[in-house]
């Protein structure tokens, strides 16, 4: 066990399984936003802060709802209150403050998008819980 190791989310992509994971969260990004309706120039983005790090707007019914759906790794965690997720988060939420910022990893994104997208719609529905106190 290495629990200094951070799976790519310090930005080290060097280990060979994760060499191509910054693409394949674009890719996957790209499919679901064909896949479910969006613009690429309007709603697709990068963090300011780390180019390898992408969301995609989730085209919904609701024009007032459509969050921001966060594609991460399947081995990071969500939900913390800092790092370089939350700090994307943040980003997200200052550029469009009425909408939901919500994450999915590439694995379900990418292996299960029509139930994927069921999950996202019904969580950026709900109000998420404050947990930065």
């Amino acid at each position: 066990m290495q629990p200094q190791w951070n799976c790519g989310l310090d930005g080290d992509f060097s280990w060979a399984p994760l060499r191509d994971w910054p693409e394949q969260a674009q890719q996957v990004a790209r499919l679901n936003l064909r896949l479910w309706g969006g613009d690429p120039r309007e709603d697709l983005v990068q963090s300011s802060s780390r180019n390898d790090l992408v969301a995609f707007r989730l085209s919904t019914s609701n024009p007032i709802s459509k969050p921001w759906v966060i594609v991460r790794h399947p081995l990071w965690r969500w939900g913390l209150d800092r790092g370089v997720m939350a700090e994307f988060e943040a980003e997200l939420r200052d550029r469009d403050p009425q909408q939901k910022v919500v994450c999915w990893d590439t694995f379900n994104l990418s292996r299960r998008p029509g139930r994927s997208r069921q999950w996202m719609a019904a969580q950026g529905a709900r109000q998420r819980r404050n947990t930065r106190g």
